[in-house]
């Protein structure tokens, strides 16, 4: 534990895990592949426990020159315990692999899992879950409807949420009808009345139409007399013939 030894040597009044890590001393990198995808991991040194992990990494780098490379995933350090893996590692009893050394694929960070109110043990289940439904469908050949959702390197984003899909848009069918009969149609539509009714005024318009009142013809009367005077000449000579009436059944 050279490495381990040099940071106490050169910090004696701090505990290692209070002296900051040198990222670029005695990196290693593992690679993970499982049902949902290839992930490469980049882990400090070995000798300084507990370790740091890049995540997310892998997923998208820039060549600055022939030989160097730098990864843009845009991952942060997190320690062991501060991701979720799908196995924990073995580092009393590793192999010349080192596949047990730094643990399984990395799912997700602690801090992602409580965002979307999971456990880590709900995490590890749902995951599983899938992996089972992946199984079946790539059976009948089917795409899965998997519980999460991931990126290329199988490492979890979220609970998966099917896309909001707007709904069509209404056709507009341009109205042949001219604008009197447009209005007709909307009068009829108002109007309740059956279809067939509507088809056959719009057919006959004319039909609904007021019929033209003829002129009212005045005749002349032939007396030569105003109506007014008229109607007089004729009340008191009803009045006249109804005394007569009455003296004549007095005699």
């Amino acid at each position: 534990m050279g490495y381990t030894a040099n940071l106490l040597d050169r910090n004696p009044n701090l505990q290692l895990i209070d002296i900051p890590y040198d990222y670029n001393y005695d990196m290693d990198h593992k690679s993970r592949k499982d049902w949902s995808g290839d992930q490469l991991q980049r882990w400090t040194s070995p000798q300084r426990d507990p370790q740091k992990t890049l995540f997310p990494y892998g997923l998208s780098k820039i060549q600055k020159s022939r030989w160097i490379s730098e990864d843009t995933s845009g991952g942060q350090w997190y320690f062991e315990d501060e991701v979720i893996q799908t196995y924990a590692g073995d580092k009393f009893h590793n192999n010349i692999y080192m596949d047990g050394w730094t643990g399984g694929k990395i799912l997700m960070t602690i801090y992602e899992a409580q965002a979307i109110g999971l456990t880590k043990a709900q995490i590890l289940n749902f995951y599983n879950q899938d992996e089972q439904f992946k199984k079946i469908a790539d059976q009948v050949g089917r795409t899965p409807a998997l519980f999460f959702t991931y990126r290329k390197d199988g490492s979890i984003t979220g609970i998966y949420k099917p896309p909001i899909v707007p709904p069509p848009a209404p056709v507009q069918i341009p109205n042949p009808l001219s604008e009197p009969l447009q209005q007709l149609h909307q009068q009829l539509l108002e109007a309740e009345l059956t279809p067939e009714i509507i088809q056959s005024a719009l057919a006959n318009p004319q039909l609904l139409q007021p019929a033209h009142a003829e002129p009212e013809v005045v005749v002349a009367d032939p007396s030569g007399l105003h109506p007014d005077v008229k109607w007089m000449v004729l009340g008191v000579l009803g009045v006249g013939l109804l005394f007569a009436i009455i003296f004549l059944r007095r005699k």
